[in-house]
């Protein structure tokens, strides 16, 4: 699901779409029914990209409910934040040496992760996320090191580096917090994500405090609004709509 759609909103899929209605016109050059998808289609992906429509999607159906995190939100108990992977980009040079950085995406929650922790001072940081590929370091590895750079110290941070989505991070997340007899759990991840990561980390009997990261172009000029550069944010949205969906279905998810 997750490489379809990265497929389906991406300049990928934009490409591969305009190629089979130009083999749709080689084949068929007076099908109005051509025109009119044609039409269609390039209306989505124009629609798509402009960064306000995910947003209002995501501000409607995702993020009502959420608000920043404060410290009268947690009580006073053994605390664990547990802070969910977001991605990274791996790069190799010729020798093989390579050096990784987060995405964004996980840049965001790894700010909100060390925000949370100077706020409430908890036992633990559990920075959580997997790799998908065997060149990729994981990202609960690279997050860890930002937030080191951030000052979280070394000794309050557990890893878990095996997991591959959302419902894996949970399953492995559970089994740590038990280890630990963590009594309570702030959940870190970026707003879209939320309402999913709560409902899955639930449905393994972990009611976490949530705490959303700031969506790092939510303080974009309004122009930027409007401007068709916002694929991105219609693929976060789409994967998180239909992932739920998906968790449901497989009884993943605890609303």
């Amino acid at each position: 699901m997750s490489t379809f759609v990265s497929a389906v909103f991406s300049e990928r899929g934009a490409i591969l779409a305009l190629l089979a209605f130009a083999v749709w016109f080689r084949l068929r050059p007076h099908s109005s029914a051509a025109r009119r998808w044609l039409i269609v289609i390039a209306i989505a992906y124009v629609v798509a990209s402009m960064y306000a429509v995910p947003t209002i999607v995501a501000r409607v159906v995702l993020e009502r409910g959420f608000r920043p995190v404060t410290a009268a939100d947690v009580r006073q108990a053994r605390t664990a934040i547990v802070i969910l992977g977001g991605g990274a980009e791996t790069v190799h040079g010729w020798d093989d040496a390579s050096l990784a950085a987060p995405t964004a995406d996980a840049m965001e929650r790894v700010l909100e992760a060390a925000r949370v922790y100077q706020l409430i001072h908890p036992e633990w940081v559990i920075s959580s996320g997997g790799r998908l590929t065997r060149r990729q370091r994981p990202d609960g590895v690279i997050m860890r090191d930002e937030l080191l750079r951030l000052g979280v110290p070394e000794v309050r941070i557990l890893l878990e580096a095996e997991s591959q989505n959302t419902r894996d991070e949970a399953v492995l997340v559970e089994a740590m917090l038990r280890s630990i007899h963590a009594e309570q759990v702030v959940l870190v991840t970026s707003s879209v994500h939320m309402r999913r990561a709560l409902a899955a980390f639930r449905a393994v009997n972990i009611d976490a405090v949530p705490a959303i990261a700031r969506n790092p172009t939510a303080s974009a000029p309004l122009v930027d609004w409007i401007v068709p550069y916002g694929l991105g944010r219609s693929r976060a949205v789409a994967h998180e709509l239909l992932g739920i969906v998906y968790y449901t279905a497989r009884g993943w998810c605890r609303f």
